[in-house]
């Protein structure tokens, strides 16, 4: 979402006819944030809306009328501090969809934060997480994105064990270690009661 920043840093987060005009001009905004795109202003409303061309009839548009809640608690840290954010996953109330969203400050010619720009991706539908390049060196290997503050699976090879919780803190001393911020390679026993060897690195952008 980076990359429509510019455009929209030079609109102005007040300039809503023009930044809504940068919205509909880019149709790929809404291929890869498939829960749509919010411009939100320093007084924290909604000034420009894309509306995902995916959403259900049945969400009747409050998707794009009110920001989720979750999204909301973090707008005043992304105005503040001037720095991008990714929310973990959650699951919104009004639109009933699992969501994650990506939050990147939009600034004046002076570098101060006066908008935000964000973007939502429906993780119970096809999404960018789809196509996440892997290489597997056996039949039998797997992958877990994983967001350590939520202890959720945000991503997997195994589609059954998206947005699944992983185990409270204290229940599995090596999953614990890991959420902690180990990186490493360790024998673990997974929940099918299987040892097998499991390597852990930290995506440094959002912290999972």
């Amino acid at each position: 979402i980076g990359l429509h920043q510019a455009g929209v840093n030079q609109a102005g987060a007040n300039q809503a006819r023009g930044i809504q005009s940068i919205l509909d001009d880019n149709a790929n905004l809404l291929r890869l944030y498939s829960a749509g795109v919010f411009v939100i202003d320093a007084q924290q409303q909604i000034a420009a809306t894309s509306q995902s061309q995916n959403l259900s009839k049945n969400l009747s548009g409050n998707l794009i009328n009110k920001i989720p809640a979750r999204i909301a608690q973090d707008i005043p840290h992304v105005l503040k501090d001037a720095r991008s954010t990714i929310i973990d996953p959650f699951y919104d109330e009004q639109s009933g969809i699992t969501m994650l969203a990506i939050a990147v400050p939009i600034r004046d010619a002076g570098g101060t934060a006066i908008g935000v720009l964000t973007g939502m991706i429906n993780l119970d539908r096809a999404s960018t997480f789809d196509d996440f390049p892997v290489k597997h060196y056996d039949e039998k290997d797997y992958y877990l994105l994983i967001a350590p503050k939520s202890r959720l699976i945000v991503s997997a090879t195994d589609t059954t064990r998206r947005m699944a919780r992983l185990p409270q803190s204290g229940m599995n001393p090596a999953m614990d270690r890991l959420l902690e911020g180990w990186e490493g390679t360790q024998e673990v026993v997974n929940p099918k009661g299987q040892t097998v060897l499991s390597s852990v690195t930290r995506v440094e952008t959002s912290g999972w």
